[in-house]
This record gives structure tokens, sequence and C-alpha cells, in this order.
């Protein structure tokens, strides 16, 4: 009998303590479809930053990619966005929970024939409400959209982070 009275306890802990909350960042879109692409910081109930996700919606499609703290201070960060084999846009930083701030480094391919790619800083801070919010790093203004702008063989810029 104690065996399936904790059996029924951790079956109603575990959902809990994975419980998670989010912080939309920023949402991406692009000049060709009319893809959208939201950035979220992933808090657990405490409001720790475990992670990011980045949810895309597909004309109600939904796909989502979660990544750790570690995949974005890894070598390649998290992949965003890729196509045909080219990692078209990653993220990678760090975020500091208890300091309530992170810096973030969007890497884009500006041309594809070459493998040239382009970089743009963006920070995130907890704000006074407690909020999670991302920083233009260049007009050190809070910004919630990023447009990608193309051209035929890359990423040209992307507005409303790039300077």
């Amino acid at each position: 009998m104690k065996f399936s009275l904790v059996a029924a306890l951790i079956s109603v802990y575990v959902p809990f303590a994975g419980a998670t909350v989010m912080d939309k960042l920023l949402t991406f879109s692009n000049d060709r479809t009319s893809i959208t692409s939201d950035l979220d910081v992933t808090l657990d109930v405490k409001g720790v930053v475990q992670g990011m996700s980045y949810i895309s919606n597909d004309g109600g499609v939904k796909t989502e990619k979660d990544f750790s703290l570690a995949d974005l201070s890894s070598k390649n960060g998290a992949i965003l966005e890729a196509q045909q084999g080219v990692n078209a846009v990653t993220l990678s930083g760090s975020i500091n929970s208890q300091a309530g701030n992170g810096a973030l480094v969007v890497h884009f391919i500006y041309n594809g024939l070459s493998g040239e790619y382009h970089t743009c800083n963006v920070n995130v801070q907890r704000n006074s409400s407690g909020v999670w919010e991302a920083i233009n790093a260049y007009t050190n203004q809070p910004v919630t959209a990023a447009k990608i702008q193309t051209y035929s063989i890359g990423i040209q810029t992307i507005e409303g982070i790039c300077p």
C-alpha cells in the first residue's frame, strides 16, 4: 500500500516540478512568407531561466524548438532557422537569471554563395515588472519584433535588432 501511495504522489509532483512559464522576447517575421516565430525565455516555476523556445506558426501549424542555456553557450549555439543544409539563423550567448540580464548574438547567413555570416547583438533583461524583454543592443531600447530582410543569396539584415 505504501508503494502505490508513493507512486501516486510522484505522478502528481513530477508534472508540477517540470512546469514552465515563458516570457516572449521577440516575434520574428520575414519578407518572403507569412510564417512568424516567437522567441521566448523559458522559466521554471521559481522564475529561473532554463533556456529558450522558438515557436513557429505556419498558417496555424506550430512547431517548437527548445534550447537549454548550455545549447546557447555552445560553440554553434542554437539553430533557429535552417534551409537546404545551411544554418540560416543561429543564436548564441548567455543569460544570468540572478543578475536579470544576458547578452545574445544572432548569426545569419549574409551570402549563401561564399558562406559569409553577419551578426547582431541583442541584450535581454528582466524589467521592473519581473518580465524578461529583448533590448536592441545598439539603441538600448526594448524591441518586440524582428523582421528578416532577404535578398537573392542570403539575409540582408534583421530589422529591429541589427543596426
